[in-house]
């Protein structure tokens, strides 16, 4: 069994399919770049192996053509290395710097795609289109002859038709002539016979008008006695400033937590070159949150997409408003204690009083003279 016929059995790849993909990639043949990728897929071979493989075999490509100590620096066989020298000779390093950040970008996306078959034929394609791209010597010799033609002299003969290359050049319109100084007016001979008209003396300059000033030293409204001066642009209309502040919080809708503290802004203000937007007395974690350099960069971005002209932003908070003091409530007055009930007056004499009249009724007595307390008392 050959290595050939093993490393098809193990899943391996082969070093003719590696071979077979630098030469197409150097002729810049995609389609034959896609049948090999399908032939590989089809004999169940690794094709994130074979994008790890080739892009060694560039890597040995490079190394022949920048040193000329490759063979030990490679230690490849001899017939491989007399073979990886000879297909080398199709390349220049710049190109084939290229092709490795091609493949290698491939080769990591290859790792988390689930297609990746799919991102392996988009590189291969990729790579064999840069066949088409012009040599940096062309280039150079290209600018060469642009300064050739700009710099003065006569005009260079017509360069060959460009080669097609990657990138679209998009050809600038051609700069309008700068307008010279007006022309002044034509010295004309004066007619036979007539005298020449000498030019007016140059008298003294008259002082510049200033403009009238109003009772009071107050200066005239714009327009009257004068030109009127230079002011910056009015501020735009509320109704204005409130579309245009919506048309901000849009832009940057997808930052949802600085969007949410964009939502509280009571009061915005456009002063000169300063959009100042007013909030309520916030947290140290809100403040913090909108002066995070990338969450002003963006409110600033989006401000400078809207208004047309790069904006300076400034946070203002307002002042939390003092709490009312809490009158105390009046203590409860003390409950009036209920009047005492009236002692039954003492009657003067003992006989008078409620009880004894209630006892001589009770039990059918009476009372005795003074003298004659000491005595029984008769029933």
């Amino acid at each position: 069994m050959g290595g050939q016929a093993v490393a098809e059995l193990l899943g391996l790849v082969a070093s003719d399919a590696l071979f077979t993909a630098a030469a197409a990639v150097g002729e810049g043949a995609a389609g034959r770049l896609l049948e090999l990728a399908d032939e590989l897929s089809s004999r169940g071979s690794d094709l994130r192996l074979f994008a790890g493989e080739l892009l060694g075999h560039l890597r040995n490509l490079l190394v022949v053509k920048v040193t000329a100590k490759a063979r030990q620096l490679l230690g490849l066989a001899p017939a491989d290395f007399e073979r990886t020298a000879a297909q080398a000779e199709a390349f220049t390093v710049p190109r084939l710097e290229v092709l490795l950040h091609l493949l290698g970008q491939a080769e990591q996306e290859m790792r988390r795609s689930g297609y990746p078959r799919f991102v392996l034929e988009a590189a291969m394609v990729r790579m064999a289109e840069t066949a088409a791209a012009p040599a940096l010597d062309d280039l150079i010799r290209r600018l060469a002859e642009l300064e050739g033609r700009l710099g003065g002299g006569g005009l260079a003969p017509p360069a060959p038709a460009p080669q097609p290359t990657l990138f679209r050049e998009t050809p600038r319109p051609p700069t309008p002539p700068r307008p010279g100084p007006p022309a002044g007016p034509s010295q004309m001979s004066p007619p036979a016979g007539e005298r020449p008209v000498p030019p007016p003396a140059a008298g003294p300059v008259p002082p510049p008008l200033r403009p009238p000033r109003l009772e009071g030293g107050a200066p005239p409204p714009p327009g009257v006695g004068g030109p009127p001066r230079g002011t910056a642009a009015p501020p735009p209309a509320a109704a204005d400033l409130s579309a245009a502040w919506e048309g901000v919080k849009r832009r940057v809708e997808r930052q949802k937590r600085l969007v949410t503290l964009l939502e509280e802004v009571q009061e915005v203000r456009l002063e000169g070159e300063t959009l100042i937007l007013v909030f309520p007395n916030g947290n140290t974690f809100s403040r913090m949150t909108l002066e995070e350099p990338e969450n002003k960069q963006a409110v600033g971005a989006a401000a400078a997409d809207v208004f047309g002209r790069r904006l300076a932003i400034e946070y203002r908070f307002l002042a939390q408003p003092a709490r009312p003091a809490v009158a105390e409530a009046p203590a409860p007055p003390a409950e009036a204690a209920a009047p005492a009930a009236p002692e039954p007056p003492v009657p003067a004499e003992p006989a008078e009083h409620p009880l004894v009249q209630e006892a001589l009724r009770l039990f059918g007595g009476r009372l005795l003279p003074p003298g004659r307390r000491g005595g029984a008392v008769p029933f």
